[in-house]
């Protein structure tokens, strides 16, 4: 432990398990195997290769070059060349002008490898393009003439290292086939036989010596042998594929590539490192935290009224009304570091744990009623194929199966809602991609299967399993800091999570599109009746491929979506339309799913009560909007609403939820999520808020993982984006957690603090406080220790204080978000801002 200087006061290692876990300095990293040799005919790769999902980027090990010699012996020279002709530009673009065969029409190669010369004029959007299938859209166009629109500025500006780093690199295929011949060496085998039992079952264990890359290439890889060649028939009938269309219905593409499964991995480990060290992003170009879309073009107005946030300075600062900006602008982003955790808030939010690595602000944790109710109204009716509603009979699965929807099933589900995708302390900081998850307790108990049967492929809606982290593969950094420690993934078995993010309601592409917008709250809708709400929202992702999530969510780069398509912003979450974005299967088939407050709730009933006036109401007169001066404005606006339904004459809030079915293979893209779907949205959810207590956002609420693939065989998510969600997720979420609450060593193995809600979650009552869930459950094997009553078993009464928070997963103290309420009626929690500031903030057990 010494030789390693391991120095971290939030891991709570003790020196017996970091003895345990350090490396030996005679252990070989690898263990040979006698494995087959890696299955080529799965695994692929191809030398020169600049195809989109093909190529990397020049940070991956495995790049054709590095990001130094791009830099300097490509695009520097590319961007120096003069145009042939006036108004025309040079740009690096490696896969429209190929080495070798004839240039693209409209491509005119440059002296050097690459190069091509584009046309370029702003006042009617005449381009000359050689980028391929994108310029077949208006969305194409419009990226097309963006990408012309930066490169223009670099040519300008000078371009530098930084601007490099997500431009396409070809991989290097020897480096790429000896790196996974290492792992296999290690004990992840990657020939043939090892993908076998995945075709049986797609929820097949992971290997613990597997990263998640390559456990999500055993699950798509058997998924689709047991789903993705299906001939499958859409709802109106048609089979798939066919003469028109040669794709089938829900079939994923490319999982197999090195390019991807390269970017995959460098977004996953860049992504992780992240939660080690705070990290600054530059805000150039009016890419800021608080500026607005407007149509087509940046608002930055709102920036002249309130400040930046940092760690530094975490206060409103009030600018003169009209100021002006001085670019260009730079962004602290709250990212503590390990051994530096600091105060960044002074309203309550502590942040001196690590956030999220995705909507890093979190609000709340609520409790929810998740039925059947409209998917019930809607089989009942007997639709048939063509009618508007009809779901084909072999999609009927998972969560749409008849048989729940005729049961009256419903499951206790916890929902978090959380901020933006920046580790932003301040609503105002809003980007628009905002998370609403939920966790379906115990659904799996409605489903009738079990690991033996699914181990035989001869069950459905089979649990998928989550990967490991081995400690060989993790960065070397942290490698240092865990001190070798292999992360085994939490399944929590039986539960269910969805994942969404606020998306766009398709109101302002009604012009282009000729189709109607989707909405809930419109002049049409009652609780009874509303047509706008079949219509298709903008449920989109925001970055086109592998590539652009990289340079969208690890480089900050700007989003590929057209402007317009982006969501509205609300001051409170209940507002927001929230979609999965990306595809899930759905048997044979694919769907997209997205909510929305049912139709009448924030019209008839108006249950939405907002304290503060409309932002922009004061923007207009000059003032700073009263809401921006609250920096948890969201969560207030949503404690009003949900707190106080009684005076509204409602015990709940209802949000319905609906699908989006795959109904043309070619049409409906699942591997291009930024490509909106068209198809007609299917009420066939129900999500019910009870009247109850908003906590603030605590550490149990901190503690909770929503993993995408945390969900059944049925459900898979499909498409590049949620392939590498999965490794993100899972870097990220494992590496939050050891730094947050460092390694506690139990008889059952080792717990990193994750919540399990072993006693499933509940909505707290008003006025009252969470049930006492116990210690959180982070192994299959650990026992949970129950009383007489069949409960959570309290812990010992003469414990008196009780200040180790990490133990207790009961909710928060109102005034501390970082205090865990006592263990039931009796107890409570001695908190103020005096004792914040000192953390000092204790809970005391009730009198025996």
């Amino acid at each position: 432990v010494e030789r390693r200087r391991v120095r971290i006061d939030k891991m709570k290692l003790t020196t017996a398990l970091l003895a345990s876990l350090a490396l030996s300095e005679a252990a070989p990293l690898h263990r040979q195997l006698d494995a087959q040799p890696i299955d080529r005919s799965i695994i692929t790769c191809t030398d020169n290769d600049y195809r989109v999902g093909h190529a990397t980027v020049c940070s991956s090990p495995v790049a054709k070059t590095s990001c130094v010699a791009l830099h300097q012996e490509v695009v520097k020279p590319c961007l120096s060349l003069k145009a042939k002709t006036p108004g025309q530009y040079a740009t690096y673009d490696p896969m429209s002008c190929p080495s070798v065969g004839p240039a693209k029409v409209g491509c005119n190669a440059g002296g050097i490898k690459s190069c091509r010369y584009c046309g370029y004029k702003e006042g009617d959007l005449e381009y000359t393009s050689c980028s391929g299938d994108t310029t077949d859209s208006e969305l194409g166009k419009l990226k097309e003439l963006r990408k012309l629109e930066e490169l223009r500025e670099l040519k300008k500006k000078g371009i530098t290292l930084d601007d490099v780093l997500g431009l396409p690199v070809a991989v290097d295929c020897a480096k790429f086939y000896d790196d996974l011949k290492l792992i296999q060496e290690a004990g992840c085998t990657l020939d043939a036989p090892s993908f076998d039992p995945f075709i049986a079952n797609p929820a097949t264990a992971p290997n613990p010596k597997c990263p998640p890359r390559l456990h999500q290439l055993y699950m798509s890889y058997g998924a689709d042998k047991r789903f993705g060649t299906q001939t499958a028939t859409n709802s109106k009938g048609v089979s798939f594929p066919n003469a028109q269309c040669s794709k089938h219905l829900g079939r994923e593409m490319g999982f197999g590539v090195a390019g991807e499964l390269a970017t995959i991995e460098i977004t996953a480990k860049t992504m992780a490192m992240r939660m080690l060290k705070p990290a600054t992003f530059r805000a150039d170009q009016g890419i800021l935290n608080c500026c607005e879309v407007v149509e087509d073009h940046f608002d930055c107005t709102p920036c002249t009224n309130v400040s930046t946030n940092s760690i530094g300075n975490p206060r409103t600062k009030t600018l003169q009304p009209g100021a002006a900006l001085t670019p260009p602008l730079t962004y602290e982003y709250q990212v503590p570091a390990a051994m530096q955790p600091q105060l960044s808030s002074y309203q309550g939010q502590r942040t001196s744990r690590v956030m999220k690595g995705m909507h890093g602000k979190g609000q709340t944790c609520l409790g929810a009623k998740f039925s059947f109710g409209p998917l019930r109204e809607l089989y009942d009716a007997n639709k048939q194929e063509r009618e508007s509603g009809f779901i084909p009979y072999a999609m009927r699965v998972g969560l749409l199966d008849p048989k729940l929807a005729k049961s009256g099933a419903t499951f206790d589900t916890l929902v978090r809602l959380s901020g933006n995708k920046n580790f932003t302390v301040k609503d105002v900081h809003d980007v628009r991609v905002r998370g609403f998850a939920l966790k379906l307790m115990d659904a799996a108990k409605h489903f009738e299967s079990d690991d033996a049967a699914c181990a035989k492929g001869k069950a459905s809606n089979c649990q998928l399993k989550l990967a490991d982290i081995p400690a060989y593969n993790q960065p070397k950094d942290a490698q240092h800091v865990f001190g070798d420690f292999d992360f085994t993934a939490a399944q929590e078995e039986g539960h269910i999570d969805l994942l969404h993010v606020a998306i766009g309601t398709g109101k302002n592409s009604v012009a282009t599109d000729h189709i109607g917008a989707f909405s809930t709250d419109g002049p049409d809708c009652t609780a009874a009746s509303c047509d706008s709400a079949k219509n298709p929202p903008a449920n989109i992702f925001v970055a086109a491929n592998v590539d652009n999530y990289y340079n969208g969510f690890v480089l900050g780069g700007r989003p590929d979506p057209r402007l317009d398509e982006l969501t509205d912003t609300y001051q409170n979450p209940l507002e927001y339309v929230y979609g999965s974005a990306s595809a899930l299967r759905l048997g044979p088939g694919a769907m997209k799913l997205h909510w929305a407050a049912c139709p009448g709730e924030l019209t008839e009933k108006k249950l939405v009560q907002n304290v503060y006036p409309d932002p922009k109401d004061d923007i207009a007169s000059g003032r700073i909007p009263a809401a921006w001066e609250d920096p948890n404005y969201q969560l207030t606006n949503l404690r009003e609403t949900i707190e106080k339904l009684e005076a509204k004459g409602a015990k709940e809030f209802k949000m319905c939820g609906y699908i989006q079915l795959q109904d043309d293979a070619c049409m409906e893209d699942i591997e291009n999520p930024t490509k909106r779907w068209f198809t007609e949205s299917i009420n066939v959810f129900e999500l019910s808020f009870p009247l109850q207590a908003v906590p603030d956002y605590n550490t149990f609420c901190d503690n909770t993982v929503f993993q995408p693939y945390r969900t059944i065989a049925e459900h898979m998510p499909l498409g590049y984006v949620n392939r590498v969600r999965q490794a993100v997720y899972q870097y990220a979420n494992q590496f939050r957690l050891i730094l947050n609450n460092g390694v506690i060593q139990t008889e059952h193995g080792d717990s990193i603090g994750q919540a399990t809600c072993p006693m499933g979650y509940f909505h707290i009552p008003k006025g009252g406080r969470p049930k006492y869930q116990g210690q959180p459950i982070l192994s299959a094997s650990q026992k949970f220790e129950v009383d007489a009553g069949g409960g959570p078993a309290m812990p010992d009464a003469d414990i008196g204080w009780y200040q180790l928070a990490g133990d207790s997963s009961s909710g928060s103290c109102r005034t501390d978000s970082e205090c865990k309420l006592a263990f039931g009626e009796g107890s409570y929690c001695k908190t103020d801002l005096g004792c914040m500031a000192e953390n000092k903030c204790v809970c005391k057990l009730p009198a025996p």
